[in-house]
């Protein structure tokens, strides 16, 4: 068992770097042990970093069809992981991405900020509040104040969407101010 709790922290030291590919991850991790990983043993660590909210799934790799015009299936090799890092400083990063001019970061930034909404309203166990409208009436709150609000307001979202220590509690006080 000793094998796999070092793929399971290669994998992390991996994924710390930068967002991979399961086979860009099984490639890094096999040139780090000099042996071969098997794809069950990459599969069965990678799916309990998932389930402990380790790493999510943030994209598709499509350079695994090697150039093929029509693609019929899903392969799993070109899913694409990252860590999840959900502390105060990134959140603000994410939260200043979002505000970006440029439209990929922007869009990527909203992904991970409806992501950690998401895990934190599933959180509040409240089958009234709905993701979508959760998020679309939180955008029009931060977006329609000045920017000195425009950024107090940010800087708490940032800290509600993190996993620091009362973001919890204060989360559930902003949802009943946005949705009142």
């Amino acid at each position: 068992m000793e094998t796999e709790q070092k793929v399971r922290d290669l994998i992390i030291e991996t994924l710390a770097k930068k967002e991979l590919s399961k086979k860009q991850i099984l490639d890094a991790v096999c040139a780090r042990t000099n042996r071969e990983i098997s794809s069950k043993a990459l599969n069965e660590n990678i799916m309990n970093l998932l389930k402990e909210e380790k790493v999510e799934i943030v994209g598709y790799d499509f350079n695994i069809y090697e150039g093929k015009k029509r693609i019929q299936s899903i392969r799993s090799e070109g899913v694409v992981f990252s860590l999840v890092k959900r502390d105060i400083v990134n959140m603000n990063i994410l939260m200043k991405k979002f505000g970006s001019d440029i439209p990929e970061d922007s869009l990527e930034a909203c992904y991970q900020i409806k992501r950690a909404m998401n895990r934190k309203l599933q959180s509040m166990n409240d089958p009234n509040l709905n993701l979508n409208n959760v998020f679309n009436k939180t955008y029009l709150l931060v977006n329609s104040q000045d920017d000195t609000h425009r950024r107090k307001l940010t800087s708490k979202l940032a800290f509600v969407l993190s996993d620091e220590e009362g973001s919890d509690e204060m989360f559930k006080q902003m949802i009943d101010l946005i949705m009142s």
